[in-house]
């Protein structure tokens, strides 16, 4: 498994490398294990074309792209909102990094079929998680393209591929994936019910920040036709890992602006 970071300016692509709520499945309450070292390669968009990259539980913006500060005010006290060309936005408290606008990141297979899973408008927990590295973290959030999918099973879908990208090894072969857990959560103020998915990936080769679990937690909507899908995944099993309260509210924050 390769993470792909990706910088896109003026079309060009540089450098290496997703209101009421109810509980919510997002983080395996048993560690299991986190993907494995990156290997450089490379991605423009959201379809699966070949790019750049960098190591998981890693992440950094490329090319010198600084983050542009956002329009729509946080619903969420103290948080910061990060705005989406899907024209939705969510929150995320201060200690996160919203990426630059031309930022796209994912996982990107090293070994086997090519497969490439890539976000937009990320932001990041936990920059430097491991040894100071700025290339670590612990968690990321974005949106997903659906790529016509709709939205009742987009996040079902989008879920367990993320985790299964991300799972590949050098090799080939595959960590272990668990079930998709499927439910259900209003956000935009309770006006929008969203379809959640969250699979859970046990890393068998770990890397330079390794964690025991990943989770994969996919969030699908409808908006005025359009179908919208957030992705958040992250490290568990980790004493800094995203705590669950804090994943809750990200998702409950997604919103139309």
């Amino acid at each position: 498994m390769v993470l792909l970071v990706v910088a896109v300016v003026l079309g060009l692509v540089y450098t290496k490398r997703t209101g009421t709520t109810v509980a919510l499945p997002l983080w395996s309450a048993t560690p299991s294990a986190s993907p494995s070292a990156s290997q450089p390669s490379d991605t423009p968009t959201d379809s699966g074309s070949p790019t750049s990259s960098d190591t998981p539980s890693a992440g950094t913006p490329t090319s010198g792209a600084t983050a542009i500060p956002p329009k729509v005010a946080p619903v969420v006290v103290g948080w910061q909102t990060v705005e989406g060309r899907e024209f939705v936005a969510f929150d995320v408290p201060p200690d996160w990094k919203i990426e630059a606008p031309s930022v796209l990141t994912g996982f990107e297979t090293s070994g086997g079929p090519h497969q490439t899973v890539i976000m937009h408008n990320p932001a990041t927990y936990g920059r430097g998680a491991c040894s100071g590295a700025s290339s670590t973290y612990r968690a990321k959030a974005g949106f997903v393209s659906p790529k016509g999918q709709p939205a009742g099973t987009a996040a079902r879908n989008i879920s367990a591929q993320w985790a299964t990208v991300a799972g590949v090894k050098a090799d080939g072969s595959r960590s272990p994936v668990g079930p998709t857990r499927l439910s259900t959560v209003r956000i935009a103020g309770g006006s929008i019910t969203a379809n959640v998915a969250t699979t859970v990936l046990t890393v068998t080769e770990p890397g330079d920040c390794p964690a025991p679990t990943m989770s994969f937690t996919a969030v699908s909507f409808d908006v005025k036709g359009q179908v919208v899908v957030f992705m958040l995944y992250g490290d568990q099993g980790v004493a800094d890992a995203l705590p669950q309260n804090v994943a809750t509210t990200i998702i409950s924050s997604l919103r139309p602006i």
